[in-house]
């Protein structure tokens, strides 16, 4: 027992000397102070982070989505402030979110309007070579579509039993000239009517050899256009041999949409290139504007006549053209970056922030717009010169907008008594856009959506290889969208149409062939209409349906190689969406770069 105290104190007394060691050594309480404001400093960062459209995620770092692949937002960004609508960051959650802020204003706008057409002849300059005398066709001096021909030049000789009667009879009036002066002047005009000349004429009076041909002279300088005749075929006096283009001056035509018709007008200068003279630029002037909208292709032709002495413009060559126009303003429109504004299909929302608040605060602020830019908005309503508003990181501040429940793109009016997720609520009739599109610009389809169809049987190895070709065309249009690009939206659409034209529909026969026609059709309308649409949310929009044209076409003949079929459930409004991919990798056309990896593979074509 002895030894046991005697050890119980040594322990004790080790113990209190290494508290005064410690006091001595480390200081007193303030270090307590000091590390609390370490701590209230480590703590003060965010230290979890989720996703703004699925918050049940809750991740200790930055990171993806591992639902959709959407950037994590830091969820301390979601502070409460005094006013209910507005949604408050710190400096720190706005530079991890990447949000930035510029005051809005009125420069100069201007509006670069791209145009997609071909070149034709002037049809004031197109002529028809007619047979000035009945007969039989004996020889063709012109035998070929494109041949130059010279005024004056011999096209054609022509045997004709009416013209030896004629010659006769001027040469029996030439012998009672002087009884009779009329019949000798009758005699004559009947000849110069069918354009002898006046040296044939007087040879013939003259009692020189009845000719049986006579050749017909061209009337015009030019190209042929049309060969009508051949060699052995009857015709009757006035009927055509040959239409004869003079293409010293030709037209550009273009096709303006009805959305870009009010930027262009008669006399606005236009440049345009064409393929085969790649870095070569024509500029002209805008010469007519067709009043009458195209009932097919919901544009009206816009004409450049342009001068083509060296023959580098040719027929049926395709252009692409620039205009640009000036956009009216009043003092109420502002010009704001696209990146700002958020678009739902039936609004638009911007988020403004409030500069009377010492903390960054942001108010979504629904607003009008006007015209599309290359880069901006023009916007009527909802906004004043001198707003400073987020352009950059929008989509961030609407998302802890969404998670704080204030008022934000798809869910407007704050929710009440709903533990679901803001905005994410679409009642079963909300916009009509698609379903409009969907009814009014497409006729009926004659094949089921869902039935299976398999032509692969029936398709020759050159159909295949132009369907390819459309396939590759798709694919780079996918990929201009994945960038949210949409100066390379508008041209690979334009490929795409190309593309489409070329595929030769008589390689199929029977029901392959109705088939292909039909989604043809599909597939034409709406690759013009990711041309003609304004705004990269209504591209996409239209890309869904071209995709399901294609997706059916693929799976009914094959192309040739693998394509996988990708689906994203939160596309098309939370509906659902398809498109096709060359590899099989998730590159996401709809959501954009935040939601690049959203979506699965659901099928494989061979």
């Amino acid at each position: 027992m002895k030894l046991n105290k005697k050890t119980i104190l040594i322990a004790l007394a080790a113990v209190a000397l290494g508290l005064l060691l410690g006091r001595l050594f480390f200081g007193g309480g303030h270090d307590h102070s000091e590390v609390a404001t370490v701590t209230d400093q480590a703590t003060s960062e965010p230290t979890l982070w989720t996703c703004s459209m699925h918050p049940q995620i809750r991740e200790e770092q930055s990171g993806q989505c591992p639902i959709c692949g959407m950037d994590l937002i830091p969820l301390t960004t979601l502070t409460s402030t005094g006013d209910p609508d507005a949604v408050s960051m710190s400096e720190a959650a706005m530079r991890l979110a990447q949000v930035q802020t510029s005051i809005v204003g009125q420069p100069k706008v201007v509006k670069t309007i791209r145009l997609n057409g071909k070149i034709q002849p002037d049809e004031r300059a197109v002529s028809t070579q007619s047979a000035h005398l009945p007969g039989r066709i004996e020889r063709l001096l012109i035998n070929f579509t494109g041949e130059a021909v010279r005024r004056g030049q011999p096209v054609a000789q022509i045997y004709s039993p009416s013209l030896l009667t004629a010659q006769r009879e001027l040469i029996e009036a030439q012998k009672f000239r002087e009884a009779d002066p009329d019949l000798y002047r009758a005699a004559r005009e009947k000849l110069r009517l069918w354009k002898l000349s006046e040296g044939q004429i007087n040879a013939i009076a003259q009692g020189q050899e009845v000719k049986t041909v006579f050749p017909v002279y061209a009337d015009v300088s030019g190209v042929v256009w049309d060969k009508m005749v051949n060699v052995g075929d009857y015709v009757e006096r006035g009927a055509p041999l040959y239409k004869i283009a003079d293409l010293s001056r030709v037209w550009a035509l273009f096709d303006a949409y009805e959305s870009d018709l009010q930027w262009i007008h008669t006399g606005d200068q236009v440049q345009f290139t064409v393929a085969s003279l790649p870095g070569r630029t024509f500029t002209g002037q805008v010469d007519y504007i067709d009043p009458v909208i195209n009932s097919q292709t919901r544009a009206a032709q816009v004409r450049i006549v342009m001068p083509n002495v060296d023959g580098l413009l040719k027929p049926e060559m395709f252009a692409t053209a620039s205009l640009q126009a000036q956009v009216d303003r009043t003092k109420s429109t502002v010009v704001v970056p696209r990146s700002a504004v958020l678009w739902t299909g039936e609004r638009a929302v911007v988020y403004v922030r409030d500069t009377a608040s010492v903390q960054p605060q942001f108010r979504m602020q629904q607003v009008t717009l006007g015209s599309a830019l290359e880069d901006s908005y023009v916007v009527t309503e909802g906004l004043v010169n001198g707003q400073e508003i987020v352009t950059n990181g929008t989509f961030a501040v609407d998302a802890a907008a969404q998670l704080a429940n204030k008022p934000s793109m798809m869910n407007p009016g704050r929710a009440t008594g709903d533990s679901s997720m803001p905005g994410m609520n679409m009642p079963s009739d909300a916009t009509s856009e698609q379903a409009d599109f969907k009814n009014t610009q497409i006729p009926t389809q004659k094949f089921v959506e869902n039935q299976t169809i398999d032509f692969r049987n029936q398709v020759p190895s050159t159909f295949t290889k132009q369907l390819q070709e459309v396939v590759d065309a798709y694919s780079l249009l996918k990929e201009a969208l994945v960038e949210a690009n949409e100066q390379k939206t508008a041209q690979y659409s334009t490929n795409l149409l190309t593309v489409l034209n070329m595929v030769n529909d008589d390689l199929l026969s029977g029901e392959a062939k109705a088939f292909w026609v039909e989604k043809k059709t599909f597939l034409l309308q709406h690759a013009q209409r990711c041309e003609e649409v304004n705004t990269l949310a209504e591209k996409r929009n239209n890309f869904i349906y071209l995709s399901q044209s294609l997706i059916k076409v693929v799976e009914a003949f094959g192309a040739g190689k693998t394509l996988y079929v990708a689906y994203c459930p939160m596309a098309n409004d939370s509906k659902g969406a398809y498109w096709l991919s060359e590899v099989k990798t998730i590159r996401n056309p709809f959501m954009g770069e935040a939601m690049l990896t959203c979506g699965t593979v659901k099928d494989v074509l061979d």
